[in-house]
């Protein structure tokens, strides 16, 4: 920063502040300390904004927004929306368990995304561990599937964002990596592989 005054201090995406962030993105367990740092070491007071469209709010474990304000040493004020989705919809299927429930459970995932690729319906599919996912991708057409999460290279996952957004690819398969900062409209079908561990990983 050197001796460049700071006017404001806007931190988009301020989930990532959150220990749902730093787990994903480590370099933000340092961010309030560093700025705190800054502050103190300045002739002078900048404001810091924060927005986020995801942050959930409780009296319980999931609280990011109480842990982004104590790991930033902010003292704010706070606009809260809603995290309601009009335009989603939940469609759940219980099925009989008719061999062992791993086999029948990754069965019916490749089914679906056959369909999906046959009928060019854009889906992102999401996968808590990368092994389920790379289990489930090298059984699908690679011309009509992509893959997405943090071990590929970078040039790698946008060829994939790419291949999604002019439609030369229709399903992502995909862990939390994918999602955040990424704007395809055009999305028909979210698919999760497994429910997700907590309502903030819900909620991204």
């Amino acid at each position: 920063i050197g001796d460049r005054e700071i006017g404001l201090l806007v931190i988009d995406e301020a989930h990532t502040v959150s220990t749902w962030g730093k787990n994903f993105r480590p370099d933000y367990w340092y961010l309030g300390e560093y700025l705190d740092k800054l502050r103190h070491t300045s002739n002078y007071i900048f404001p810091i904004a924060t927005f986020t469209a995801t942050a959930t709010i409780s009296d319980g474990y999931d609280d990011m927004y109480h842990d982004i304000v104590e790991s930033l040493n902010m003292t704010c004020l706070t606009f809260i929306g809603d995290v309601k989705r009009n335009n989603i919809r939940f469609n759940i299927n219980t099925c009989e368990v008719e061999k062992a429930y791993k086999e029948e459970k990754e069965a019916l995932v490749i089914k679906k995304l056959n369909e999906y690729t046959k009928n060019a319906d854009k889906t992102l599919v999401y996968f808590p561990f990368v092994k389920q996912l790379d289990d489930i991708y090298n059984v699908l057409p690679k011309e009509k599937v992509g893959i997405y999460h943090g071990k590929l290279y970078k040039s790698d996952k946008d060829e994939t964002l790419e291949d999604v957004r002019n439609g030369k690819k229709n399903v992502v398969l995909a862990t939390k990596a994918f999602g955040m900062g990424i704007d395809i409209p055009d999305i028909k079908n979210v698919y999760h592989f497994a429910p997700t561990g907590n309502l903030a990983d819900y909620v991204q």
